[in-house]
């Protein structure tokens, strides 16, 4: 429920997707996700359905109600922070509660939360999902070089092969990159999200188009523009 009541705070019509079907937990060998197993068991397994609905129930009636961006936030918070309390080592709610602080505006919060996961965690996925967050927040912050080597990490690490959603990294470490004026580079990390990731491309000219200060940069710099729109006009 904190991580609904987060994802809520973002996006209200997250309410119409919440509590459809329980994620499923991939088993990493971690007390938390042997926990997690055990408790959506009924739904997963077909036993102890009984047990899931009533909640699902809650969860479905809390979130019909209309409150404000920072009620959902703060109730997510909340949740998130009592179970860490229960679970210290549940590091998707530890990246959840990250994510929350850093909506609030809490930015060294979040990237504390984030490296509490990195020194805790073994698992790639989840290891991945907390240099990205740690990343992004690094470049709200703008501290480019901070960010750039969050994503290193990702890009040239084992979590990529295995798991392509992390491509986005290549994107924002050419974007760190270009904050930097470091635009060949850049280029690069582009050219590897464009040819090795071609289902990303879409997305990603989504995400060059929504981006203002990358926008304020090709402004600046157009010859690193025109270079871009040459090079992968499918982002354009």
């Amino acid at each position: 429920m904190g991580k609904a009541y987060v994802l809520l705070s973002v996006s209200p019509g997250f309410r119409r997707e919440i509590a459809v079907e329980p994620v499923p937990v991939p088993d990493h060998g971690d007390p938390e996700a042997e926990f997690l197993e055990k408790v959506l068991g009924g739904v997963t397994r077909g036993g102890r359905e009984d047990r899931w609905v009533p909640a699902r129930s809650v969860l479905e009636k809390t979130l019909e109600s209309e409150e404000s961006k920072e009620e959902n936030l703060a109730k997510g918070t909340q949740l998130l922070e009592e179970a860490l309390d229960i679970m210290p080592r549940f590091f998707e709610a530890r990246i959840y509660l990250g994510h929350a602080k850093n909506l609030g505006g809490d930015l060294e919060g979040a990237c504390d939360e984030f490296r509490k996961v990195l020194r805790a965690s073994r698992s790639l996925p989840i290891r991945g999902f907390a240099l990205e967050n740690l990343g992004n927040v690094y470049l709200q912050m703008r501290c480019y070089e901070e960010a750039a080597r969050c994503f290193r990490r990702v890009v040239l690490g084992d979590v990529l092969s295995r798991d392509p959603r992390f491509a986005t990294s290549w994107f924002n470490l050419g974007l760190s990159y270009a904050f930097l004026g470091r635009f060949q580079e850049s280029l690069e990390c582009f050219r590897n999200l464009y040819e090795g990731f071609p289902e990303k491309r879409k997305a990603a000219g989504e995400m060059l188009a929504g981006h203002k200060g990358l926008g304020e940069i090709l402004k600046k710099n157009p010859a690193f523009a025109g270079e871009l729109r040459r090079s992968f006009p499918e982002f354009f």
